[in-house]
């Protein structure tokens, strides 16, 4: 009985960060529409087709099993064979968690609660989802120095000028640092533990955690985690290079997403290396935006961009809000579906 009780809050709470998410980016949107009056971009929305929304779908469902296999492969450098549904599994519910948490920060934390709840060891769980995070923004990185350029052309005064677009650059980029310094430096981590377990907030963390022995442990897990890093970061360079690979496949994948709606709907001719450059270039913008999941936020910094790639401001938003629903909206409640159908049975301790 208790249990079903419990249960019953956690998946209001999630109900509940769904609408959160969803009025949030409903407000931004409605006010970027208001602003964009005179242009009518509802005019340019009627003349959306069914596979504006649908390719964009499934290029974000093909992005799933592309990260399946990026697991698969970095697992398997360890000796360790999980599941493919496990590893999809895995990926949709973390993009779920993503989607609904400010900083898309819940994302990882499931990743690792659910490996570790099918028999892997946390610091290794760790080392894997932490790689595939830094990965990503370093091949984001990397894609966006080579269309830096393009996408400075290509966005003309709105990207020169727009300081959203460069702060976001810079938070991108000290925040990526900081985590790759952390994860790589883990006995750094642990020493700040030790000193800490000296006074109040030692003691807070113990209480909470009901274990004295706390930062003895979280030592033992950061030894743990670094054997494990350089494992897998100095001993194998080609298991790190095809992560890489499927990586900026996966990133190119996303950028399809939206050159989809936004060819569709433009008014002119648009190229998918202008899109991949500004696809790339807004993304690290947005990454550490605190509303969930960026909702809202990332409709508004891809309008910015847009606009001069596909002609008009009221088109640029017409294509961001389809590319946006069909990539995160739809998804959102693909991810709740997955969720309710499967999480109950297969992590029944689960915490939302």
């Amino acid at each position: 009985m208790n249990e079903s009780i419990e249960t019953g809050k956690k998946n209001r709470m999630l109900v509940r960060a769904v609408a959160a998410a969803i009025a949030i980016g409903a407000l931004i949107n409605g006010a970027i529409a208001v602003i964009l009056r005179d242009s009518r971009p509802l005019e340019v929305l009627s003349r959306v087709s069914w596979t504006s929304f649908a390719v964009p779908f499934f290029c974000l469902a093909l992005l799933y099993l592309i990260d399946s296999l990026r697991y698969g492969i970095v697992f398997s450098a360890f000796g360790i064979s999980v599941p493919f549904r496990e590893r999809l599994y895995n990926n949709v519910i973390g993009a779920l968690f993503s989607n609904l948490t400010p900083f898309a920060s819940g994302g990882q934390p499931f990743q690792l609660y659910h490996f570790h709840s099918i028999g892997i060891d946390s610091s290794l769980a760790a080392n894997v989802v932490f790689t595939r995070t830094i990965a990503y923004m370093a091949g984001q990185f990397l894609l966006g120095a080579l269309l830096f350029n393009r996408a400075l052309r290509v966005g003309g005064q709105a990207f020169a000028s727009s300081v959203f677009i460069y702060l976001g650059l810079g938070t991108s980029f000290a925040m990526t640092a900081l985590m790759t310094f952390v994860f790589l430096r883990p006995e750094r981590v642990a020493r700040l533990a030790v000193k800490l377990d000296r006074g109040r907030f030692g003691r807070l963390v113990a209480r909470v955690a009901k274990r004295q022995d706390w930062a003895e442990s979280f030592v033992d897990w950061c030894k743990r985690l670094g054997a494990s890093v350089r494992e897998l970061w100095a001993r194998r360079p080609l298991v790190l290079l095809a992560d890489m690979a499927l990586n900026l496949a996966g990133i190119a994948l996303a950028a399809l997403a939206l050159y989809w709606p936004a060819r569709a709907l433009s008014g002119r001719g648009v190229e998918y290396l202008d899109l991949l450059a500004v696809y790339v270039v807004a993304s690290i913008s947005t990454n550490f935006f605190p509303t969930p999941g960026a909702s809202g936020s990332a409709e508004a910094g891809f309008s910015l961009l847009l606009a001069s790639v596909v002609g008009s401001a009221s088109e640029a938003f017409a294509a961001a809000a389809v590319w946006r629903f069909s990539t995160y909206y739809l998804h959102v409640f693909f991810g709740l579906a997955v969720y309710f159908l499967y999480s109950p049975q297969r992590i029944p301790a689960m915490r939302v």
